[in-house]
Formats: structure tokens, sequence, C-alpha cells
């Protein structure tokens, strides 16, 4: 940036050299570039900076037409907007409607097949102005051919690494989406733009490694054994793309083209199975008819999303054969206040932890702001996103909820906002039991693999390098293990990573006493401290591939906080477990109480051995 003034300046002094007439393309190249310099420029007057941009995209437009250049004057007009989108002088709405009229115009050359990259942007920006004035209809018009752009970049990926880059580069987009659709009063579209945007790594993984293919193979055995052939390949090929080898000097071809390899032989067996009635989508983007099939009477999916001005709750409920959605409006829980909730809640939590370690530090008063961080931000969620959707839940007769939170709003425990009542608390989670899920295609996947619970694997307290002893683990352990026959224990030295991993294949019910290590940033290698301070990675759970596990529970802390990078993505240890093949998971949101997680973990296992 700091040679813009230059750049300028020879922009400037070309456009004196070069002629309109002389070499018209040069010039308006020229035109867009110094405007370009200008806009972008963090020298000089900034609102000066931007009408003299506006002034010299205008003047290339005289020569980059729709006829004579589209792709040129598709960029020109994008980059118009852009100007107009942060134009200073003049009036905000009649901006925006000059920002919205020029990326409107661009979108009549970028689209979705066409040009993806450009479309989702110019899209999603020109959607973003119809949501800033309340014009709903348009928004989500907009929005969604953001997503149809989005959904080429994603589709064209070969390595993991790409496609999650591109889900990066979407994050809001889904969330806005689905608001813009329910403003509109478009319900179910509303819900499938949630729902496609959620664990979407997750969600492709379940539905195309453990798909219901006995049909498929009676009626084209050959469909099938390709299909598996490819899937296996696929498999293999991402393991070796998340430990990071290549084939180079292997006398192998490259990994890319190994995996392409792999994708085209998976699109051949594609197009043979969606030739079989019923499999028509068969692993398409989840669409209407996979949200209501999940959907079970009496136990609605709540979808919850915020957005720039407001939030909504969408409730969608089975009543008979019929599966409806209903939208609660929720104008307290807003992209800028869910903002103050997480700020409110981490510098808290934050300086806890850190007064746990640093001794010169007072821990009792961050002991105390962390509480009432926790008792502030629960109870007004409460007011802002309990009430109404329990209202509405109790008006459904549901007995149970599943609740898909959308973005950082996962961050956040909505089963504990609470009330008072009558001079006692009273939470969410006492009202109504609370599940929380990644999206309806999980849920589906889980329910097919969610009856036998016999045989356990336990980890008792991992003997650990310098780690503070887990003095319940032990009784904890026993408790649970009494309620399961001939029960696989295996603790502290010889519960190293490797052992647990060979275990797992067998397991019905495993259950992890241990510590958790969390790591924000990068959620993959957040983990379970194994013997030896190993640390059993959620990216070694992506390896396995396990049948007829029920479920498993992390005793440990921090165990269910999903990465803050790709939030929508739940990369966490509860859905590395899914993944890996288990049916459900419970982790925790926070560091816990070793005495008291054993207590609750003990009664957990008795209930639900013995009433559930």
């Amino acid at each position: 940036m700091a040679d813009m003034p230059r750049r300028i300046k020879l922009s400037q002094r070309a456009l004196e050299l070069v002629s309109r007439q002389q070499n018209p393309t040069l010039w308006a190249e020229l035109q867009n570039g110094l405007a370009n310099g200008l806009a972008r420029s963090p020298h000089g007057d900034r609102a000066d900076n931007i009408e003299q941009a506006v002034e010299h995209y205008r003047q290339a437009l005289k020569v980059y037409t729709e006829k004579d250049f589209p792709e040129d004057w598709a960029r020109t007009e994008n980059n118009l907007a852009n100007a107009y989108r942060g134009r200073i002088r003049g009036d905000r709405a009649e901006n925006i409607e000059q920002a919205i009229e020029h990326y409107s115009l661009s979108l009549k050359i970028y689209t979705p097949k066409g040009f993806p990259n450009r479309c989702r942007g110019t899209s999603y920006r020109l959607g973003n102005l119809f949501l800033e004035v309340q014009r709903y209809f348009p928004a989500a018009d907009a929005y969604s051919t953001a997503m149809d752009a989005a959904e080429e970049l994603y589709i064209s990926s070969i390595f993991q690494a790409s496609r999650e880059a591109e889900l990066a580069e979407t994050h809001d987009l889904y969330r806005r989406a689905g608001y813009s659709l329910a403003k509109s009063n478009k319900l179910k579209e509303a819900a499938v733009a949630l729902e496609r945007g959620r664990a979407r790594g997750l969600g492709d993984s379940l539905a195309r490694d453990r798909a219901d293919l006995e049909k498929v193979r009676k009626v084209d055995s050959r469909a099938y054994e390709l299909y598996r052939q490819a899937v296996e390949e696929l498999q293999n090929l991402e393991s070796q793309e998340r430990k990071g080898d290549s084939a180079e000097g292997k006398d192998l071809p490259p990994l890319r083209d190994l995996m392409m390899q792999a994708r085209s032989g998976l699109d051949r067996a594609l197009d043979r199975i969606r030739r079989i009635p019923g499999y028509e989508s068969f692993l398409a983007e989840p669409g209407w008819e996979e949200i209501a099939t999940a959907v079970v009477e009496g136990q609605p999916l709540v979808y919850i999303a915020a957005a720039p001005g407001g939030g909504v709750a969408l409730i969608v409920s089975r009543s008979g054969g019929d599966v409806s959605v209903q939208a609660v409006d929720m104008d307290g829980l807003s992209e800028e206040r869910l903002q103050e909730h997480l700020k409110t809640w981490f510098e808290a939590y934050g300086g806890w932890k850190k007064a746990r370690h640093d001794v010169s530090l007072d821990y009792g008063k961050a002991e105390d702001k962390r509480f009432n961080a926790i008792e502030a931000v629960t109870g007004q969620l409460w007011r802002e996103v309990a009430e109404p959707m329990y209202a509405a839940l109790k008006s459904l007769k549901a007995d149970q909820a599943f609740l898909i939170t959308i973005g950082l709003l996962a961050l956040l425990p909505l089963h504990a906002a609470w009330r008072d009542e009558g001079g006692r608390r009273e939470y969410f989670q006492d009202r109504l039991p609370i599940s929380y899920i990644p999206s309806a295609r999980t849920l589906s996947h889980a329910r097919r693999n969610s009856e036998s619970a016999d045989r356990l694997v336990a980890i008792d307290e991992p003997r650990q390098f310098n780690a503070p002893r887990l003095k319940s683990s032990r009784d904890e352990v026993l408790a649970i293990s009494s309620h399961f026959h001939d029960p696989q224990i295996l603790e502290q030295e010889n519960a190293t990573s490797r052992a647990v991993l060979e275990a797992l294949p067998e397991a019905q019910v495993a259950h992890f006493s241990c510590h958790g290590a969390a790591n924000w940033g990068d959620p993959e290698n957040s983990g379970l401290i194994m013997a030896n301070s190993e640390v059993l990675t959620i990216k070694d759970l992506f390896e396995l591939h396990l049948v007829g596990a029920r479920l498993a529970t992390l005793s440990a802390c921090e165990t269910g906080v999903p990465g803050t990078r790709f939030p929508d993505e739940v990369v966490s240890l509860p859905s590395a477990f899914i993944r890996a093949g288990f049916a459900g998971a419970i982790g925790s949101l926070w560091t816990v109480s070793e005495k008291s997680t054993a207590m609750l973990m003990t009664r957990f296992y008795q209930i639900w051995q013995t009433e559930g």
C-alpha cells in the first residue's frame, strides 16, 4: 500500500500519453487501474478519492460496453458498484441504489456457472445492500444466486483443504440468506438455506460413507461396486492429505491427479445410481425432503440464526404426515447483539483461565467476573431467544427440541438460558429437553445407528506428564462400567492413543475420563489427552470408519467447543465422533469441575441404561 500514490501518479502520467482515439482499450484499462488505485488508497482525502474513482470508472465504461467487451464491462460495473457502496459524499440511500444498479448489471455476465467466484462475491454484496435497506425479497434472490455460485466452486474443489477454503469464503452467506428468505415468508426455502450452510463437510462424509445402498446393490451391482471402490479410494487419499503425505518421489502420480481420478470414478458411479428410482438426488445438496425426513412428531428441529438487525428461529415440526415451518422473530438477537454477548463471555472466560495459571493475578476476582458474565449472558439469552422460542414450542406440544445454532451462536449455551420464576431460577433445559445437532442430515444418519449399546470401552485417567490428578476418575469409570457386560477399561499408562484407536472399532459405547485440549483456531488439532501426554486429535478420529457405534461421552474440559474459524462446519470432538460412526456424543462447552462431572456422568449412565 505504501507505493499506491506512485502507482496513481504513473497511471495519471500514462493517461496523458495515451488517448482514447489512439488506443481505446489501453485507455479504458488505464482508467480502470487509476480508479482502483484511488478507491483503495489510504492516502489523501478518502471522500475525494472515491469521487475521482467513480468518474474514472464511468470513463472506462465508454469503451468497455456490454456488447463489445462483456467481461471487462462486468468487471468495471462491479468496481463502480463497490465505489458507490463505500461512497462518503451524497445521500446514503441514493448511493445504495446506484450500487445495487451496477451490481445487478455486472451479474448479467457474472453467472454462477460462467464466473462462479465473481458471481458469489458480487451477489453476496448485492444481497447485503438489499438487507441493509430491509428489502428482503431481492436480498433473498441475490443470496440464492450467491449460493448457486458457491456450490459450483465447492463441488469443483479437488482437495478437502480447498473445499474448506471455499466454505470459509461463504462464512455468513447461508445465515443471511436464511434470514432474508424467512423475512420474505419463504420458510421452507429458508430452512433449506440454513441446512445447506451447516456442517457441510460432516454431512457430505456421512452421506457418502454411510449411504444405504442395498437397493442399488440388487438393481445394479456394478454401480454399487464402482461406488464402494471410489469411496474407499477417496477415503485413503483424504487420509494422505490430512497427514500431509505426497506421492512425489514415489513413482506414483501426484496426489492431485489421484484425487481427480477417484472423484471421476465417483461421478461415474453416481451417474448410474441416480438413474435408479428413488436415488435421483443421491449425494446432492440437502433439500426440503431431507429435512422433513429427519423430523419426528413431538421433536421439532429449530434453526436459530442472527443477522444484521435481528434474528429468527425456524421451527420445523411434524403433525401426522405433514411437516411445516414456523418462523419466530427474534428482533433482540442481531449480529451486533451476539457480538456483544461473545465479547462479555470470552473476556471473562479468558481472564479466568489466565488467572488459574498466573499467581500474580487475582483468581477470586477473575472467577467472580466469569460467573457474573455467565449469569448476565444466559439471562439475556432467555429474553432474546429462549422465551419466544419456548412459547412456540409449547404451543406445538413438543416433548424435545433439536437445536441447530448457526454461526458463532453455537458458542453460547442456549439450554442454560434462565428466568426468575417466583423467586426460583428456571432454565430452558428444565422446561424442555434440548439437544444440539450439527444439521438435519447428520441427525438422520445418527438415527440409523442408535439401537444396541452393550459393549463399553472406557478410558480412565491416562497417565500424563505434569497433569493434575483426576481423583474421581476411577470411581466414575467403575460406576459406569457396572452397567455393561464385560467392559474394556484402558487406564493410566495403558490408555495410549494407539491403544484407544485399536479398541474403538469394537465399542458401541466409549467413555473418556481424561483431560481435554481445545484448539480454538485450529480445531482439527483439538483432542483428548492420552497416556504420555499424547493427544487423540479430531484428525485421528477422522481416520475411523466404525459400524454400530452408539454413544461417546467425553468427560473432559471444553470437548464440545467448535472452532471459531469455521463455526458452521462444527469441527469439534462430538462431531468428529459422529463422523467416525457414533450415533451421538456428549461434550462440555467449558472447563468443568472434576468431581461434579464424575457425579453427572455416573447419574447419566444410570438413567440412560435403566430408564432410557
